[in-house]
């Protein structure tokens, strides 16, 4: 381009900048192929915490302005879903309806609701550990993994049964894990550590330091969990 054409088209665009209204029309034309509306953008934010939402819910309340400010600054709302509060919401998508109903009916305890509507229903071993993310139960992820491999599918009350009926289990055995002197578990953590460092197996543990094989798995994933810790 030789620097007349340039100069030229320098012209042109100041003509433009200082005529308003020719200047808009140039911009519409190019940038929105000649439509005077936009289409609107709209952000929704979801919290599937358990407790209640305690944060802001408008750019104002994130800012610290004074009153003489406030005027001056455009607020933008927060379009806030608290999946624990969601039961006025209906969704197209099925797999988003039970997500958000059985993350909600977890929160809420209301398990004999779950066995009504899900009694005879199966759910794809996807949801079901999307539901335990959500819910942070590890167990039912674990449970849900396992489904994947037998099918993909599993009916969540027969789940939700296995897993209450292992957390009496488990309460069982912390009781016993608890019943144990002070001294003695210290010592038996120890000797399992040791043990667990030479890939022996629970049972081979259990048979070793002659203990229950529930107790020595409990006293496992005790030592993992404060080892991430």
């Amino acid at each position: 381009m030789s620097v007349r054409n340039v100069a030229k088209a320098d012209a042109v665009l100041k003509n433009f900048w200082k005529d308003n209204a020719r200047f808009a029309d140039l911009f519409n034309a190019v940038l929105f192929d000649g439509e005077q509306k936009l289409h609107p953008v709209i952000t929704l934010c979801i919290y599937y915490g358990e407790k209640e939402w305690d944060g802001a819910v408008s750019l104002k309340e994130m800012l610290e302005l004074p009153d003489y400010m406030e005027h001056l600054v455009p607020d933008y709302k927060m379009n806030l879903i608290q999946l624990k509060d969601s039961e006025g919401l209906h969704f197209k998508n099925k797999d988003v309806q039970t997500i958000f109903e059985l993350s909600r009916l977890i929160y809420q305890k209301k398990y004999g609701k779950i066995t009504s509507i899900y009694k005879s229903k199966e759910i794809t071993s996807e949801l079901g550990i999307v539901i335990g993310a959500i819910t942070e139960s590890q167990q039912l992820i674990n449970y849900a993994a396992e489904m994947e491999i037998g099918g993909g599918q599993f009916n969540m009350c027969r789940a939700l049964e296995e897993l209450v009926e292992s957390g009496i289990e488990k309460g069982k055995i912390a009781g016993r894990i608890a019943g144990i002197e002070e001294g003695r578990l210290k010592t038996l953590t120890e000797q399992i550590e040791k043990k667990l460092a030479k890939n022996k197996t629970p049972d081979v543990i259990a048979d070793e330091l002659e203990t229950e094989i529930p107790v020595v798995e409990e006293i496992i994933e005790n030592i993992k969990k404060n080892a991430s810790h």
